[in-house]
Parts: C-alpha cells; structure tokens; sequence
C-alpha cells in the first residue's frame, strides 16, 4: 500500500491475512465435491446492519443443485444499502464529552446542516473543545467522498502530540467480527498517543448506559471515533490523517482539547429581609482535590424583578475574583425607598480566566434570585395621554400589597389636585375634604388581587397636567405615589353645535353652529362644509352646504344658523368639517330622531247595571278605558268618583298592569301601560245604602300627555217596600249583633287547624251602623302566643296590611278615612298554628269620632 509521506505509520500499521481468501475457496470447493446437500454460506443482511444474517433462518444455497432444494426462486444475496450520511463540517460544542452527557441532537442537527466538505478533505469534529478534567471527550472523523458522502472501510491514523496533556482511551472499531472471531478488529491503539482504524461501514450510537438516550453520541456511517483524557490542566492536540485520502493538502486535520481543573456552584434561589443586604456567593474549586480557584471572575448583573443595586456601588452590574478559598461574595440590597416585598432576578456568569493562549471564555451562565419579605404597598395610575379641554376622562387606580404580610387601614388619596381639575365620578365612591377626594380600602391582603378604583374627570387647563395619587397605611407606615400626565389639548378649530336631538316629520329643526378660533394666532380662509342625510332638507340649498366665514382672531367666535325640513322619520344625521389655512381642521356629527306625527287619544265608558235598585242591594259598574290613538299611553289614572248613597264592596283585581287605591272619598285605578287600539275594563261592585233618586258614579280618565276626559253612569235608588223596576242581586246585612255606631265581628270559619300548617281561619267584619260617616276608622289584630300571622285578604275591605310590632304579636291595618253610613268591611285571616291549645285572637276598631270596639274567638291547634 503506497502512501506517500506516510512511512513512518505504516510501521505500526497492522499486516493483513493474506492466506485467508485462497483457504476460503479451497474449503468450498471441498465441500461441493462432498455433496451439495450440505453446502449452505449465510445470506447477506440486505438492511446493511451486519454483514450476514443469523444461521439458520437465512442462508444462501450454493452447487448445481441448490434450485432443486427449494420452490421458492433465490432471495438476492444484496439489497439496496441503507442511505449514506453526507460529509459535513459539524462542531459539536464546547461540552461535547462523556462526562458532560453531549445531546444527541448536536450531532444530528450538524449532520443535516450539510456543509458539503471537498473531495478527499477529512472532517473532523470537534475543532476546538473545553473539557473539565477527568471527563472523557468524544473525537469523530470521516473523509468526505466524490458524492459528498462519508467514505466507508477507509484508513485513519490518530496521533496525540508530544507536548500534548492527557492520552488516547479507546479506539472505536476495536470489537472483533460479528461472524467470525478469528477476523482480527479493523482499529487497534497502539499506546496513548497513536492509534489506527477505519471509518466505520454502518452508524453507530456511544451510550454511557443509562435509561435516556439524551447523553447518547452517532458515530454516522463513514465516520471513526477515539476518546480522549486527561488527569491534569492543559492542552491536548490531536492529529488525524488520511493515508489513501485524494486530496494532499485535505488529507490531514488537527483538533484540540483544553483540560480545565474546575468545578463551580452557582448561588441558589434565595429569600432575603427587605431592607436588608444579602450576600450571593458562588465557589469555585478545584475537581482534583477540591482546593479553591483563584483569578476566576464571576459576574453577576440584575436582569429584573423587583428593584435592587449592589453594594456598595449601587450598580445593576459588578464582576469579582474568586479569593484563594475559591469564593467570589457580593451584597445585593433594595434601592432606598423600594423597600417593598418581591424578587429580583440575577444572571450569574463563571468566566475563566485567559490560559492556554486563549481569551477570558464564559463557561457557566445561570440565573438564581432574590425573595425579598416584607408587607408592601403598590399603586398604579393609568390615564390616557390626551384628552379635550372640559371632556371627560377616566383614570384607573390599581392598588396592591406585593408583600407577604397584610397592609393594614389602605388609604387613596388624590394629590395636589389643582381648582382647574373637577371630579365628576368614581367608583367606589370617595370621601371628599374640600378639592381632595380619599378613598378608604380597609386592610389588603398579600398577593391578592389588585384593588381597582376607577375615577373620571375633567380639566379645563391647557396643556400637560400631572395628575399624582398617594397610597399609604400609617399602621405598617407605608407611603408611596403615582402620577401621570395626561395632555389637555384644544384644537385650533373649535366646533360646537346647539338644538335639538328629536323632532317630527315635517317639522322645523334649527341649530346654531359655533366656530371659535382657539389657537394663539389668527385663523385665515376658514370653510364651513355640511353635508346631510336623506330625510332632511335645506331650503334653496345645496347638499353640501358651503359657507365661508373668512378669517377670526384668537378667541373670537362666530355663530352661523342651520335649519332643515324634517322629511321622513328614522336617524337623520349631517355631517359638519371646517378647514383653514396651515391645515387646520374639525369635523363634527349630529343626528334628529324623527317620528311619524301621533295624536294620542282614549275613549271612557261608564254604566251601572242595573240601573235601578233597592237599599241593601248590590249593582256592578262597568269603566271601559279604550286608547283610540297611534300611541301607546303609560300611566293612565281613573278616579271614581261616586255618591254618598252607595258604598265599594269589590273591585277588579290588582295585577302587574293595574293598581287600585283610595284618594279621599274616591275609588282610583292607574293602569300602567296600554297600548294603540287595547281596552282595560275596570269593574266595582258598589252596594245601595239609601234612598237617592240622582246616585251615579263618574269616571274620571287623565294622562301625562294632557288627556282629560269623563264618563258619568246613574243610578236611582229606591227605598225596599218599592218594588225594584229591574231585578238586583240581596244585600248582604250586617250582623244585628254589632250593635249601633261602630262595630267589629271576629267569627271562627274552621273550628280547628292542625299544628304547623296554614288555614284561613277567621273573618273579620267592621261595620258603621250610624247613619252617618265615621272619620279615620283604625283596626288591629292581636295575634296570641301560638298561632302566627301569615296574611290578609283585602280583597273586598279594601284595608291592606300596614305594619306590625316587633314581635309579631299586633298587626296594624292601613286607616280607612272615612265609612259611609251603613258600610261594612269584611276580611279572611290565615294564621298558622305553632302550639296545641286554643289560642284566642281579637280585632280593636277605634276611631277619634267614635266608639272603640274589640271582638275576639278561639280556634283550636290540634296535632
């Protein structure tokens, strides 16, 4: 083998077995003339992942006879090989070593880069490498072909250099055959400085064992690998040569590893007193025997978090050298006044120093912090950065406690808040202490949610106005402040327009537009240009109407009238822009809601049937509300107004849409809402009390929106030895018992309920016998321990509940004004009995014009 300039290795190369093919053949032949039967060579693997397949599943039948001992035709002895792996110049890294777990996506990453090598060149990987001492670093190379691709079963010489540290450990390829191990392995290191091989003929992954693949190094097919060590600090030079490589001035590549004697312990995460120093320390020392390293540098930079300096310079940045001991200590401290509980972020950078003819290098970049512990207060003023001249805007507070202990009685204050600045709303609502506003947020919580005070102004101050508000608590004697700015601006162009926002079709609308010069110089050539919707109108106008104003002085303002013809009903918006010379402009927007013309109208109706009718018999009249216009009507009232001689007994009932009520003397219905072309009937059951020949009810119908109408009913009344001229429902008498003047009947209607459950079980009957009216008629219920009131109905006495004392035990009814002569008011009570027994329950009428009287009855609470 011919291999200029290489003399010198091939003295240590190792002699092939030459005698080894020919005694291959001759066994061969041997066998056949045996007999062919037993004349069977393992197959070829077609995957390329070993030379031949496993006997006996897979072998290739030889001799004459071999297609007579199977029916199935030959398998091919070889397949396509598996794709081969492109020359490339990778680097690896500067901890590409056993010891230091190199990532397997290194290599695959600087394999798929493809930086295509020239023909012959031998690629070797790493370039350069730092390595801690005692590791083992993984050397790879591979000679780059015609096609670009890797050379396989091709020569490699490795050579450490004289002065070089450390020695050769292993030698990949080193592993005998497979298949036969008498084939002597195709690598062999010599001693620790030179060793022999060939580039490998399939890929191959180094694996340190263990169960995860992330520290797992491919030696790509076409490539061959040594591994270096070294016990001591230095430098080791490695020296790859192609021996049969076709490019001569490629075939050669030299690679270097630096042996550091280092181990280094970034500081923990750690938590610190807020207002205090706290000392970060990183060591250094030696891995050989764990002395410490000196002339190191570490640095150490705030990269963020709460705010904080080092001691005692006060900078964000501060580099020290490891002492003998190896430590390089420094002091970190809060910022004066930012006492407040958080962390701050440090990166800590390990430099070494500069050594074997190489610059200061960063081996070790880390980031460990500070916890700083302490009760805190934050504030935060958001506020837009501009805002119009008496337009409001919103400011939002946000205040926090980023401590780890309670702020104790949190009080917002507004600051310095000048006379230009008015308050308009906030929420929650402050105190107020002449211009300035508090806010009282009790104690706040550590971590929690940020307490949100949202706060609207206006400003009728040009230019930048500071808005600043202090947060404090006496209590933890805590205070800090925030402000901003907000740019009250005016433009030079004011625009302001006057009238109205609704109107009717085909009505007038006016309004009166202002331009007001607000800039501190004159204003010159000044347009105005409206431009309005369909459904408006300008009389003898364009669209757009175009008017010229010629030029106004500072402050000077000048009014120009707009009417249009409301024409159809909807939005109807114009739109308004001025312009002036040096490209001042202003552009306004106003819209009219316009709606169909609507006359709002309703129609009453009254009647009493029967028309005629006897003492003590009851007729029903009829009001029938009908709303006749294009609108609907809220708010109807309908006032009955009705002669002494008859009395209400009953009336339609109360609902979501109708209410009902006395007004003095007089019945009242409000009905709530009723809409164009709908009818409310409203029916009262009144009873005759005496004679009256002229006895009537009137209805009397008003609305907010000015209708005012009436409806008037009669009735003749007729005395009871006169036959009635139409037919009448009897009276209902009240009871002789009760006696002249006023009286009052409390009568049982079960006479016993079961305990725990709820039964109308009185009524309760109030009647004037006088002949005259009785004024401010009062009725109360006393309710005995065991029974408990639950409700009253009212339905025909017209007398709601009105209140009840504290215990339960007096219910007070609302006071009637007035009973006419022979008027009688009748009630249910449904009560709930709670104990057994026979509990007794009384009703007291008492009026200052008459008698008081009291009834009372037992009802009995049985289990």
């Amino acid at each position: 083998m011919d291999q200029p300039g290489g003399t010198e290795f091939m003295e240590k190369q190792p002699t092939r077995q030459d005698g080894l093919l020919p005694s291959l053949v001759l066994a061969l032949v041997a066998s056949w003339l045996i007999g062919c039967s037993s004349l069977r060579l393992p197959a070829f693997d077609p995957t390329g992942s070993k030379v031949f397949l496993p006997y006996p599943n897979a072998t290739t039948p030889l001799g004459p006879c071999a297609a007579r001992k199977t029916n199935t035709p030959t398998r091919p002895a070889f397949t396509h090989p598996a794709p081969k792996t492109p020359c490339a110049n990778s680097e690896v890294g500067t901890n590409a070593s056993l010891e230091q777990k190199p990532p397997r996506a290194i290599h695959k990453v600087a394999s798929a880069s493809k930086s295509i090598g020239k023909t012959g060149e031998i690629i070797l990987t790493p370039s350069r490498i730092l390595a801690p001492v005692g590791s083992e670093v993984v050397v790879m190379a591979g000679i780059c072909g015609r096609d670009g691709y890797y050379v396989i079963n091709q020569p490699l010489e490795w050579m450490l250099t004289r002065d070089s540290a450390g020695t050769i450990v292993e030698v990949g390829g080193t592993e005998h055959s497979t298949f036969n191990n008498m084939v002597k392995p195709s690598s062999k290191k010599f001693d620790g400085e030179y060793a022999w091989g060939r580039t490998s003929l399939k890929s191959k992954v180094l694996t340190r064992g263990t169960p995860t693949p992330i520290d797992d190094i491919d030696v790509q097919k076409g490539q061959h690998y040594i591994t270096l060590s070294s016990p001591s600090e230095g430098s080791s030079y490695i020296v790859s040569v192609a021996p049969n490589a076709e490019a001569w001035d490629k075939r050669r590549a030299t690679t270097v590893i630096h042996w550091i004697d280092a181990l280094w312990a970034i500081p923990a995460p750690s938590r610190a007193t807020s207002g205090q120093p706290f000392t970060l320390n990183t060591q250094i020392t030696r891995a050989t025997d764990g002395a410490g390293v000196r002339d190191w540098k570490v640095r150490y930079d705030i990269v963020g978090g709460t705010p904080a300096e080092f001691v005692p310079t006060g900078a964000q940045s501060a580099i020290v050298t490891s002492t003998d001991q190896g430590q390089a200590p420094i002091q970190i401290r809060q910022q004066d006044g930012q006492n407040a509980a958080g962390t701050t972020q440090i990166k800590v950078d390990v430099i070494r120093p500069e050594m074997f003819g190489q610059r200061e290098i960063v081996v070790e970049s880390a980031l460990t912090s500070v916890s700083w512990s302490a009760p805190a207060l934050t504030i935060r003023a958001i506020g837009p950065k501009s805002a119009g001249v008496d337009q409001p805007f919103n400011y939002r507070l946000e205040v926090s406690n980023p401590g780890d202990q309670a702020s104790r009685n949190v009080i917002v204050r507004t600051k310095d808040l000048t006379s230009d600045v008015q308050f308009i709303s906030s929420e929650p609502k402050p105190s107020q202490y002449g211009n300035q506003f508090q806010w009282n947020l009790g104690d706040l919580a550590p971590g929690g949610v940020p307490q949100i005070i949202d706060i609207q102004l206006k400003s009728s101050k040009r230019g930048q106005n500071e808005l600043c508000f202090e947060v404090s608590s006496d209590t933890d004697q805590l205070r800090t402040e925030a402000c901003a700015t907000t740019l009250i601006a005016a433009p030079c162009l004011g625009l302001q327009i006057e009238g109205p926002t609704a109107a009717e079709v085909g009505a007038e609308v006016v309004y009166n537009i202002q331009v007001v010069n607000q800039c501190d110089e004159a204003l010159t050539n000044i347009r105005l240009q409206v431009q309005y919707d369909e459904g408006l109108g300008a009389t003898n106008l364009a669209n757009p109407i175009i008017a010229d104003i010629g030029a106004l002085q500072f402050g000077e303002r000048r009014s120009i009238p707009l009417q249009f013809s409301v024409l159809a009903a909807g939005s109807r918006c114009f739109n308004l822009s001025v312009v002036a010379d040096g490209g001042h402009t202003a552009a306004a927007r106003r819209c009219v809601e316009a709606a169909q013309v609507t006359e709002p109208n309703l129609r009453v109706e009254a009647a009493i049937v029967p028309s005629t009718a006897i003492v003590g018999h009851r007729v029903l009249s009829r009001v029938t509300i009908t709303n006749t216009g294009s609108t609907a009507l809220d708010n109807i009232s309908v006032l009955n107004q009705f002669s002494r001689s008859i009395s209400v007994r009953q009336a339609t009932g109360e609902n979501s849409n109708l209410t009902r009520s006395y007004i003095g003397d007089d019945f009242a219905f409000s009905i709530l809402r009723l809409e164009p072309n709908a009818q409310q009937i409203l029916d009262i059951e009144f009873e005759c009390l005496q004679v009256d020949g002229n006895a009537f009810n009137k209805a009397v119908v008003t609305t907010p929106v000015g209708i005012n109408t009436s409806q008037t009913a009669n009735l003749r009344i007729e005395p009871e030895s006169a036959p009635p001229n139409t037919g009448g429902a009897p009276a209902t008498t009240p009871n002789a018992a009760l006696g002249p003047g006023l009286a009052v009947d409390v009568a049982p209607i079960a006479a016993s309920i079961r305990q725990g459950i709820q039964s109308r079980a009185f009524q309760v009957t109030v009647a004037n016998n006088q002949t005259v009216p009785i004024q401010d008629v009062k009725v109360t219920l006393l309710i005995p321990p065991g029974l408990r009131f639950v409700s009253l109905d009212d339905s025909q006495s017209l007398l709601p509940v009105a209140g009840q004392s504290a215990d339960g035990t007096q219910i007070y009814l609302q006071t009637r004004a007035e009973m006419r002569p022979r008027e009688t008011l009748t009630f249910g009570v449904t009560i709930r009995g709670d104990q057994m027994g026979q509990p007794v329950l009384a009703a007291i009428v008492e009026s200052p014009s008459s008698n008081s009287v009291r009834d009372s009855a037992a009802v009995t609470v049985t289990q």
